[in-house]
């Protein structure tokens, strides 16, 4: 593997990039996708999916993403799938937001798992 993609290297570059997003939010310069409903924790989710990739390649001779994908695929259809049943409505806004926020706990959780598993 690559130096530059080392697990070590990960954390540091998605400190960095939180202390960025913290600065921007400190000096009141939150570039226009920072909403009030948008957090920098939701923006790293992205990085964070590339660390999946590069630990779970390493370790595992695999990608763990396509099965991350599918299973919060199917966890979103049954989302849609419960909120209009018991609500007798789906708002897009709402269930997105929520839906995100899950997505973001499950891709943290996987990168911590796997960042666990690279020590064993």
């Amino acid at each position: 593997m690559i130096e530059m993609f080392q697990w070590y290297w990960q954390l540091v570059y998605l400190c960095l990039l939180w202390l960025i997003f913290k600065f921007w939010k400190k000096m009141k310069l939150r570039p226009r996708i920072f909403s009030g409903r948008i957090k920098p924790f939701d923006v790293l989710a992205f990085f964070v999916l590339l660390g999946i990739h590069q630990l779970s390649s390493a370790r595992f001779q695999i990608s763990l993403l396509p099965f991350i994908f599918l299973g919060m695929a199917v966890l979103g259809i049954a989302m849609s799938l419960g909120y209009a049943l018991v609500e007798r409505q789906l708002v897009y806004r709402t269930f997105i937001l929520r839906y995100w926020r899950f997505f973001d706990i499950v891709i943290y959780g996987a990168y911590g798992v796997l960042l666990i598993l690279q020590f064993l």
